[in-house]
């Protein structure tokens, strides 16, 4: 037999006992496939599910008046609260149709209409009737008051209530604002309008004098009457 030659190691060469190591696509223990081979790699915990977007949409708040800063600066583009316009007219019940006396909006409000109303508007409303080139009569009452919210693009979550004079009900009007956060978080523009119908009460207070004038008259011809008619018999 042929005597082949083997070439060993120096002295300077050194083993390596360490365990053996094995490329990746070489392996059986690892991949897609081993995986599936593996009981325990499918009793293993699935991945966290993402939470659905619907219930993790934010709901913007109405803002109250024990929360209130007057100085601070809201601001619409970074909302931590519901925004909205208030469009407010006046309007003056003369015969059957109701003359305009005058209107305007206030931009940008924050705080609830309830809370507006008591520390804004009704003051300003109870100066205006004081105006006597608005009202020139002596006495005015609110007959009725419309109340109108609206919502851009949303018909159907709007409200439109009639109170009688001005008992309006504020609870369910707040209610019904704070409802809106959602769809105020959608960028949904939110409109609150009310509408204040005066009647002057003098000229029907002087017709009412008359007729009881008259009747006063009439009742003491009859009694007048009557006592002369039990004179002569």
């Amino acid at each position: 037999m042929e005597n082949l030659g083997f070439d060993w190691p120096d002295g300077d060469f050194a083993f390596n006992y360490g365990a053996l190591e094995f490329p990746a696509s070489d392996s059986p223990g690892v991949g897609p496939a081993a995986a599936g081979a593996n009981p325990l790699a499918e009793r293993a915990d699935p991945p966290a599910e993402q939470p659905d977007q619907r219930t993790a949409e934010s709901t913007l708040p109405l803002l109250r008046l024990s929360s209130w800063e007057p100085n601070k600066p809201y601001d619409k583009n970074n909302p931590e609260c519901i925004h909205y316009d208030f469009r407010w007219k006046v309007s003056q019940c003369e015969n059957i149709r109701a003359r305009h006396v005058c209107s305007d909006t206030d931009l940008d409000l924050v705080l609830a209409p309830s809370d507006f109303w008591q520390v804004n508007f009704q003051a300003r409303l109870e100066a205006l009737l004081k105006d006597e080139q608005k009202f020139p009569g002596d006495k005015y009452t609110c007959e009725e008051t419309i109340v109108d919210i609206s919502i851009e693009r949303s018909r159907q979550r709007g409200l439109k209530k009639r109170f009688k004079d001005m008992e309006i009900d504020w609870k369910m009007v707040d209610s019904h604002m704070e409802s809106l956060g959602g769809l105020f978080s959608k960028r949904r523009k939110i409109t609150f309008s009310m509408e204040f119908v005066f009647k002057g009460v003098s000229s029907d207070s002087a017709m009412a004098k008359g007729k009881k004038k008259k009747q006063s008259a009439t009742e003491a011809q009859k009694l007048q009457r009557a006592a002369d008619a039990r004179v002569t018999n």
